[in-house]
């Protein structure tokens, strides 16, 4: 699992440059799916959802982390910013996705 991780991160990441919190949030949606691959073979032919580690630790599959909105009474040029770093963290999520 750690080298499922790493290996992740490396497709990830590459040189990015994150904040410690853009950093937790890519790692939380990495174990989102890692979290969500069945235990076992899972043929076409199931018509019942596969057994996760996700069940196992919350009763049901895990499919994305929440979203969050965000929540901000600060300068216009901060929410931008926030705004432009969001975007980045979501470029990189969905590269991963993809």
């Amino acid at each position: 699992m750690v080298r499922c991780v790493k290996r992740c991160l490396k497709k990830i990441l590459k040189n990015a440059k994150l904040t410690y919190e853009e950093l937790l949030n890519v790692v939380v949606e990495i174990e989102c799916v890692l979290n969500s691959r069945p235990l076992t073979y899972v043929s076409s032919e199931d018509r019942v959802e596969p057994l996760t580690p996700s069940h196992l630790l919350t009763g049901r599959r895990l499919l994305s982390i929440p979203d969050e909105s965000i929540v901000a009474e600060e300068e216009s040029s901060n929410v931008e910013i926030l705004f432009n770093r969001q975007r980045y963290v979501t470029s990189l999520l969905s590269h991963f996705w993809s």
